[in-house]
């Protein structure tokens, strides 16, 4: 994450163009559109004309930038998928474990968008910035589950509005370390990136506001399974809150639920296991579940045994 200290009253498309070397005009407007210009409260600037103060700290996710360009020129590959609906205006699909949603900067590994580009060729949605057609929100690659994908750009606006409207149900699963007292709860705590480990995000004060909510499915001797329901959408959200109450999720090395007895079980064991929305279009219900992976039963039998 780049950082600059604004010295004027300036435009911050203009003020960008000066101060990161190589960069258009046009290249900044980009970044805008796609959240990865920030303000001082690290809430996404809207747009080009936003007017810096002096002194105003300004943020610039420079990873992500490069991640956006890598994804512009990803190019169509087959793949199998399970695709659970789909019509002109949408698609809900199981996404496999192991597979990431986009590539990321540098890396010419297999993902959902290599896939999707193959199957829908040029009918995804360009409103997200144009650079991850159709991806309305993501899952982390060793998060399985259901995804929705729009395929015209007024759907893409419609379902991401509903999401931040928090009219778009997302259940998951999950195994994590410890036993819970309580048979359900919420937890509540603004996350933001890590100040000490930059791949990582954490509970702070100054976060983005997020909230998830929980209850208690089974347990063990030592873990527990939990559905949980997310009311934000918080990146990797789900796994920081459950870290931060000391229960991090079996397999997630990133935030502490690595487990030395269980080394053949890598990745955290989470999966989004239902959905729900309104139709952007009809304003139908469409409601979808499924049943738990593979992956994930054979864990849990393997920590019974």
């Amino acid at each position: 994450m780049m950082e600059f200290v604004m010295d004027c009253v300036e435009r911050i498309d203009l003020a960008l163009t000066r101060l990161i070397t190589d960069t258009s005009r046009s290249q900044v407007h980009k970044w805008i559109e796609s959240k990865l210009v920030l303000d001082s409260k690290q809430s996404p600037i809207k747009k080009a004309s936003y007017k810096t103060k002096p002194g105003e700290l300004i943020y610039f996710d420079d990873q992500a930038a490069k991640s956006l360009e890598k994804a512009s020129t990803v190019t169509a590959k087959a793949m199998d998928l399970e695709i659970l609906f789909e019509d002109e205006e949408l698609i809900i699909l199981n996404k496999p474990r192991g597979l990431v949603v986009y590539p990321g900067a540098g890396r010419e590994e297999m993902s959902l968008l290599h896939a999707l580009k193959y199957h829908c060729g040029s009918k995804l949605s360009a409103a997200g910035g144009g650079e991850r057609p159709g991806i309305v929100h993501r899952l982390d690659k060793d998060t399985s589950g259901l995804m929705v994908v729009a395929k015209t750009d007024q759907s893409h606006r419609s379902l991401a509005e509903a999401i931040r409207r928090h009219e778009v149900e997302r259940r998951y699963r999950c195994i994590c370390h410890g036993r819970f007292r309580e048979q359900a709860g919420c937890i509540e705590g603004g996350i933001a990136r890590d100040p000490n480990y930059p791949t990582r995000m954490s509970v702070q004060s100054y976060g983005k506001a997020a909230r998830t909510h929980f209850e208690r499915l089974d347990e063990l001797w030592e873990f527990t399974k939990l559905s949980l329901k997310l009311e934000t959408g918080r990146t990797h959200q789900i796994r920081v809150h459950l870290a931060a109450i000391h229960h991090p999720i079996l397999g997630d090395s990133l935030y502490g639920g690595a487990d030395d007895r269980f080394p053949e079980i890598k990745g955290q064991l989470l999966y989004s296991a239902s959905i729900r929305l309104r139709h952007p279009r009809s304003a139908e219900e469409l409601a979808f579940e499924i049943d738990e992976p593979e992956y994930f039963q054979n864990a849990w039998t393997k920590l019974q045994s």
